[in-house]
């Protein structure tokens, strides 16, 4: 994701609100918004994705 530095304040505000939203949770529920790894081939795929994104320069926070 790209974001112009003049809108980056706002957008990043406005973006950690948004996550702070985020229901995880049971994906049966219908109040959950994103369900848990769980799977080895999720997390594996997951785990590849996060390290070619910070091969690539990005920074993940814990």
């Amino acid at each position: 994701m790209l974001v112009h530095r003049d809108v980056y304040p706002e957008f990043a505000e406005r973006l950690v609100a948004r996550a702070q939203q985020i229901r995880i949770g049971d994906p049966s529920y219908p109040t959950t918004d994103i369900g848990l790894i769980s799977t080895a081939p999720q997390f594996t795929r997951v785990a590849e994705i996060l390290s070619s994104a910070v091969a690539d320069g990005a920074r993940v926070s814990p």
